[in-house]
């Protein structure tokens, strides 16, 4: 019989053989029971699911299992396992977050739910820059940016302006990285379906003239490169 690969992740809390595919342990997933139980009650017209302290706790560990091979995924630059992974850890989030009965727990695994965001935007960015998509890239930036400030108006009091801004600039700084990355990649494999100039020209007919400066000085500098 063939073996499953296993993956390797060290971490403070001990070393982990993952699976590379399923949930990371091996072990039947926890998230599509209570998925399934949600959906049965919903149908049944009741709307009184709700997760009890220790089915929160099993959902946490499966959560803490995709995040630790996530992030090993990430750093392997296989993003499309990564964006897989956390797709799954958004979904136990938001279910505990909607749905667990204790208050406090609801508010203490909220507060993970903007980083998995950044982060799954930011695979999604990873994995278009690998394809030459940039603007694709440069998109999902943005979600993530606008994923946030909504994010904030809502729960205003539990994040405030300052937790804001910093993960903006975060996210700003990887926003700009993909701009030097596309203004210096001269292949003729660029697989951006919507060119600079044509970015421009959306820019300055959606009166985004900040955007358009830069789309601007992007354009000069590709063609100073190309004609020295």
């Amino acid at each position: 019989m063939e073996h499953s690969k296993k993956i390797r992740v060290v971490t403070q809390r001990g070393t982990f053989y993952l699976e590379v595919d399923g949930r990371p342990d091996g072990a039947d997933p926890v998230l599509p029971k209570f998925l399934r139980k949600k959906a049965n009650i919903s149908c049944e017209g009741f709307n009184a699911f709700s997760l009890d302290d220790s089915e929160v706790q099993q959902l946490s560990e499966e959560a803490f299992l995709y995040r630790l091979r996530r992030e090993y995924f990430f750093k392997a630059s296989d993003y499309a396992r990564a964006i897989r992974d956390v797709n799954i850890g958004i979904q136990i989030i938001e279910l505990i977050t909607t749905h667990a009965s204790n208050p406090e727990l609801s508010s203490f695994f909220l507060q993970f739910r903007p980083d998995q965001e950044i982060f799954r935007r930011t695979a999604e960015a990873k994995l278009a820059i690998k394809q030459k998509d940039y603007s694709l890239a440069r998109q999902r930036i943005e979600l993530a940016g606008a994923f946030l400030r909504e994010f904030t108006r809502i729960h205003n009091e539990a994040f405030p302006q300052t937790w804001l801004e910093k993960r903006l600039q975060q996210l700003k700084k990887v926003y700009d990285e993909i701009g030097e990355t596309w203004e210096n990649d001269l292949s003729p494999l660029r697989n951006s379906p919507i060119s600079l100039e044509e970015q421009l020209r959306n820019a300055i007919a959606a009166e985004e003239y900040e955007r358009a400066a830069v789309l601007r000085d992007m354009i000069r500098n590709r063609r100073a490169r190309k004609n020295p």
